[in-house]
């Protein structure tokens, strides 16, 4: 989500971004690629959003996926698989930033709180598991 985008309950929300750094689709030679930790901290924030992340990542004219974005998703896949409880089948808590230049989120499932810090660099911490 952009910065200070405004969010509303009366319809699904979904943010559509991409793997690429300013590529929709497939860029020949592209080498600015998000990290396994940026996409984490964005699914988090969207989640946090009672929101959907669309990733899309481009093929080539073959149909073959850039190698670096496999191995960034299969990353992602890694994180998700330890702390998916605080993604899948949540509402969204929101959002905060705090002063130190961190964020943190929160989602909620039935009655359990996930409580997510979100710090540039680094993958996002999940507590309440």
């Amino acid at each position: 989500f952009s910065a200070n985008q405004p969010v509303t309950r009366d319809r699904p929300l979904e943010q559509c971004d991409v793997i690429q750094e300013n590529v929709w689709g497939y860029k020949i030679g592209e080498r600015k690629f998000r990290t396994p930790e940026e996409v984490c901290a964005m699914i988090c924030r969207t989640a946090a959003k009672d929101s959907n992340l669309l990733m899309n990542i481009g093929p080539d004219g073959s149909g073959q996926l850039p190698e670096r974005a496999v191995e960034v998703m299969a990353e992602v896949g890694k994180w998700m698989a330890a702390n998916g409880e605080a993604i899948y089948a949540t509402r969204g808590g929101g959002i905060v930033k705090n002063a130190d230049g961190t964020e943190t989120a929160k989602t909620r499932k039935g009655d359990k709180v996930f409580t997510i810090k979100i710090r540039a660099g680094q993958y996002p911490v999940v507590e309440g598991k």
